[in-house]
């Protein structure tokens, strides 16, 4: 009796010390972030105050200093379209500053959403939520990430085959993204994950 209880608590104790490891790693990127706020706030006493806030409880940057400070650090080789589809992604209350709280949402998602979630950073960080727009974004971050063409080429054209050529909701991308093939979608999910949020890559969890 004592050893099937101790074998049955084996899986929940793996996947406990699983969660920590990743709850340690988020945490530590988000203190980056603040920690990055506060030096470029130093080096830029000069420059206006709309560039970044400070305040105790929420750190901010703009998206210009976001590009440069907290892609540059933690992926500098992303193209700068790419940097403009991770800034969009994570401002989500479009005021052209990205807080702690919404790196820190973003770097969730990257590293534990579901491959619907993750793969909907794509529609959130498109300019238009034109068709044709969302489907050229996701064959360039699917190609990227995956480093597979092939892969790339598939999902293109199924979304574009979903879509068709209008203006999209998140309802109509959310069910387009249903309709792909299982593994293509988990492939492409992880994908995305890895090009627009560089720094959830550090420790091999995405």
């Amino acid at each position: 009796m004592q050893l099937a209880r101790t074998a049955s608590m084996r899986p929940f104790s793996r996947r406990s010390s699983k969660k920590k490891q990743k709850d340690a790693a988020e945490t530590a990127l988000v203190a980056a972030f603040a920690r990055l706020c506060t030096v470029e706030a130093s080096r830029n006493e000069q420059k206006p105050r709309s560039l970044f806030d400070l305040s105790t409880d929420e750190p901010r940057l703009s998206s210009d200093l976001f590009a440069s400070c907290v892609l540059g650090e933690f992926d500098g080789g992303l193209p700068k379209s790419l940097a403009e589809v991770v800034i969009r992604a994570c401002d989500k209350d479009k005021d052209g500053l990205i807080s702690k709280s919404e790196f820190a949402k973003a770097v969730k998602i990257a590293r534990r959403g579901d491959a619907r979630q993750r793969l909907a950073l794509v529609f959130d960080g498109s300019r238009d939520k034109d068709a044709s727009e969302i489907v050229a974004l996701a064959k360039q971050i699917v190609g990227r990430g995956a480093n597979d063409a092939e892969l790339a080429d598939r999902v293109a054209l199924a979304l574009q085959k979903s879509f068709g050529s209008s203006r999209l909701s998140r309802k109509k991308f959310d069910e387009a993204v249903d309709e792909l093939p299982e593994e293509d979608r988990e492939r492409a999910s992880e994908a995305c994950a890895r090009v627009l949020c560089p720094a959830a890559r550090g420790d091999g969890v995405v």
